[in-house]
């Protein structure tokens, strides 16, 4: 027996062999196809489907089998079936199944080739472009192309030379801090002290910067002889106290000049003296500096004491991270320059806050060498400092 919806939603049957055939509907009176025994069930889902959503004539030729099998004198009449909801649920997996590979095959190769073809202007492409490759933009060096504050790891760090653009100059960062520093460009009348005096001398307060032009130039750091920095942090444990009074009670000032520079620790400067500045006696050192084109450089000018060991001159310099360099490389520097290996954990700190420190291998026998950071490349300067009136002495605890 065969069993199949007519065009009016009823169920009808007919015999096996009426496969194919032509009937009429007992409800509704209409012709309709006996289904082929053979279909398969996915046709017969569409079938159903089809016969649901349609109310169409039925063709000419099923017409013709529908008149064929009345004059065989086919019988027809009511009849009813019953709906197997576990089929209808397979058969509907089956169309899901369908449409998920047509959605997933269309979306990823059918419709980048239209996409892209909308883009290219409605021309279609024979393949998939692959994605385009972003370039990573180079590090921002500036315009003076160097690199920038924020690379920076070596040299000096807080105010990054490198980044100050075009030009070139000094910058000055002085121990104590709050020094006054005078400048000029170098010629015979820098030999004497006499331009202080003049009311257009060129000063800055430290720390501060010089943009120049290049060529060589003289700089006098000066301090008060009863500068209070000086007289707090020098005054009772460094002997300050005294030596301001012995250099304030000598007249030569030969003599004078040489009580203060034999007290201070050497930096560098080419000459250590007291001299009259604003009716005020100061305690002056002075530097020559070249400044070349296109290049920044520092000057750190230094009043401590050099009867201070390398750990208590830590605690008169400021404990900032001011330097950057390799640690090893620098080692390797200190090693070649015979620094006693007790004394190298303070000259690397100092080293890291001011960027200099002078140091007797010889302990005070063989004259001072300046250690300082090139404050671009970060790595380690030693200049041998000319003999001077602190040979043949030492600091405590370096003997």
């Amino acid at each position: 027996m065969i069993e199949f919806k007519a065009d009016c939603g009823h169920t009808v049957r007919a015999k096996d062999e009426d496969a194919g055939k032509v009937v009429r509907c007992a409800y509704c009176g209409r012709e309709a196809q006996v289904p082929q025994e053979d279909q398969d069930e996915l046709d017969f889902l569409f079938g159903e489907i089809s016969s649901e959503s349609s109310a169409a004539a039925p063709s000419p030729k099923t017409a013709r089998r529908a008149r064929k099998t009345d004059r065989a004198g086919m019988p027809f009449g009511p009849s009813r079936t019953t709906v197997d909801p576990f089929a209808v649920v397979k058969k509907m997996a089956y169309v899901a199944a369908v449409l998920i590979c047509v959605i997933f095959v269309g979306k990823k190769y059918a419709w980048p080739m239209f996409s892209q073809a909308f883009l290219d202007g409605g021309k279609p492409t024979s393949a998939i472009s692959p994605p385009a490759v972003t370039k990573r933009p180079s590090r921002n060096t500036g315009d003076a192309g160097k690199p920038t504050a924020s690379s920076r790891t070596s040299g000096f760090l807080p105010k990054d030379l490198a980044a100050l653009g075009p030009g070139q100059g000094v910058y000055v960062d002085a121990i104590p801090e709050r020094v006054t520093v005078y400048y000029r460009e170098e010629d015979a009348s820098t030999k004497k002290l006499d331009w202080l005096l003049s009311p257009d001398v060129t000063r800055l307060e430290t720390p501060g910067l010089a943009e120049l032009d290049p060529g060589t130039y003289v700089f006098v750091a000066a301090l008060p002889i009863n500068d209070k920095q000086l007289m707090r942090k020098y005054g009772k444990g460094y002997g300050y106290k005294e030596t301001r009074g012995d250099a304030e009670d000598e007249k030569d000032q030969r003599d004078k000049d040489k009580i203060i520079d034999g007290y201070f620790r050497p930096d560098g400067a080419t000459d250590v003296g007291v001299f009259q500045v604003r009716e005020r006696p100061h305690i002056v050192r002075q530097y020559e500096v070249t400044v070349y084109s296109g290049e920044w450089s520092l000057l750190t000018p230094q009043f401590l004491p050099f009867r201070c060991t390398l750990a208590e001159t830590m605690a008169l310099v400021p404990d900032r991270k001011a330097y950057g360099f390799e640690e090893a490389d620098v080692e390797l520097e200190l090693d070649y320059h015979s620094v006693k290996q007790r004394d190298r954990v303070n000259i690397l700190s100092i080293l890291r806050r001011i960027g200099t420190i002078s140091y007797d291998p010889a302990e005070g026998r063989g004259g001072f060498r300046l250690f300082k950071i090139d404050p671009l490349s970060g790595e380690l300067i030693a200049v041998q400092l000319p003999k001077g009136v602190h040979d043949g002495q030492s600091a405590p605890g370096e003997s």
